[in-house]
């Protein structure tokens, strides 16, 4: 009966484990590119001056506060009415993050890069919105805005 008991214990220790490694393994899956820009979209009403790594003016918007959205739209704004070529690229990688509350957590780290080059293939400008997502519920994390 003990020896029964002990066998049990380590069938119900393995299976939590195992369980364990599975939900995990879901949960740290790779989001889609939908996933990754929808989050990024989500996030359009944060306000830059409380991202200290994306703290951005604009000389064209006469405004005060510029939101990431104001900023996306500058962004993918180039080439607007020219002869110039966008492309528009997006990747993400594991990484971690300091929260607020100073624990390192896992996070996707994501880019959304964009570059301006003339119609005859010449460099012209480019910039880069870098961001964390929570692995858990894919949403942005604050203070993990870095804009080049």
């Amino acid at each position: 009966m003990l020896l029964w008991n002990l066998y049990m214990k380590y069938i119900l220790i393995a299976s939590l484990c195992l369980l364990g490694c599975t939900s995990n393994a879901q949960t740290s899956e790779k989001p889609s590119g939908e996933r990754v820009l929808a989050s990024l979209f989500d996030g359009a009403s944060v306000v830059l001056s409380t991202e200290p790594l994306c703290d951005m003016v604009s000389v064209s918007l006469n405004k005060k506060d510029i939101q990431l959205k104001d900023h996306l739209a500058s962004v993918l704004a180039t080439s607007y009415e020219s002869e110039n070529v966008t492309t528009v690229t997006t990747s993400c990688s594991d990484s971690k993050h300091q929260s607020r509350n100073d624990e390192v957590i896992d996070i996707w780290d994501c880019m959304l890069v964009v570059n301006e080059t003339s119609s005859s293939g010449e460099f012209i400008s480019s910039s880069t919105i870098a961001f964390g997502l929570d692995k858990q519920d894919m949403v942005l994390l604050p203070n993990s805005l870095r804009c080049f």
